[in-house]
């Protein structure tokens, strides 16, 4: 078994939800949110995501696979709503799809995948810019110790950097640490010498947004305003739901989502590199691209 016990986490989720970090072959942290206060959770599993009749007395069907289907436990939810599991995942589990019921409604979570890590930066290396990694701007960028969100280095302000070795597709996250102040961090996808797409992180306008940047300029697109902190290390989370359509999600130092916005790119996403850029006093770590 996967699930041996759950915590209570400290806050409320706006509505059933399902949020899994990590990568499989570690600890990952799967949070079941939005749930009544002491109501009944369960969290089942199957091999992919599909149309199952739902259990007992729920109308309707659950968005997994007959294959495989397995109930991974019940739980009960905390005073928050929310349940929160620090599972070690096997490397054999990568690919599995989950979705969370709430007994007491019926309510279902959005179906999330385990998933591993198909490539790391961690800046450990101790120079900039390492080996798959192309300059499309004027500035460097510099290696610094005064910040680093695991190991001793971190990325400072680099100008555009893309890496088009590493490809993301359609049903991929890409993360990545970020400690700011003021000014913008970039985090690009869809990238290569023409330009990119972007999820930015932008402290200076109290928002996270999208961006076109073709030929590495800057289009603003779909903006969602938050207080972002400053001074501590927040996860920055891009996921491609399809050919078209992409969620930036931004998290705080304690792993609660501080805020997230969709975009659609008419013209669609490529499976092209990565991207990063960003100015005013930021610091990046764990550049991530976990794929299922």
């Amino acid at each position: 078994m996967w699930f041996q016990l759950f915590l209570l986490a400290s806050s409320t989720a706006a509505a059933t939800d399902l949020t899994v970090r990590g990568t499989c072959g570690s600890t990952m942290d799967i949070e079941i949110g939005g749930v009544t206060p002491g109501g009944p959770v369960a969290l089942y599993s199957a091999a992919d995501s599909g149309d199952t009749a739902m259990p007992a007395a729920c109308p309707g069907q659950l968005g997994l696979d007959e294959g495989g289907l397995t109930l991974r436990g019940e739980f009960t939810a905390g005073s928050t709503g929310e349940v929160v599991l620090s599972p070690f995942i096997p490397l054999s589990a990568c690919g599995t799809a989950l979705q969370a019921l709430e007994w007491s409604t019926c309510s279902l979570s959005p179906v999330r995948f385990l998933t591993s890590s198909c490539y790391l930066e961690t800046f450990e290396d101790g120079v900039w810019p390492v080996s798959g990694w192309t300059s499309a701007g004027s500035g460097i960028g510099t290696i610094s110790t005064s910040a680093a969100y695991s190991g001793t280095y971190s990325l400072f302000d680099p100008e555009w950097y893309y890496n088009t070795d590493v490809g993301v597709f359609p049903g991929d996250v890409m993360s990545a640490y970020v400690n700011v102040s003021t000014g913008r961090t970039y985090l690009g996808f869809d990238a290569d010498v023409d330009g990119a797409k972007s999820f930015v992180i932008a402290p200076n306008s109290t928002d996270i947004r999208f961006q076109r940047n073709k030929g590495y300029g800057y289009e603003e697109l779909t903006t969602m305003s938050v207080t972002i902190p400053t001074g501590e290390w927040l996860r920055a989370e891009i996921e491609i739901i399809d050919r078209y359509f992409v969620e930036g999600r931004l998290y705080d130092t304690d792993g609660d989502l501080l805020a997230s916005v969709t975009q659609e790119y008419d013209e669609g996403i490529e499976a092209k590199g990565i991207a990063i850029r960003s100015f005013g006093t930021h610091y990046v770590d764990d550049i991530e691209h976990h794929c299922p």
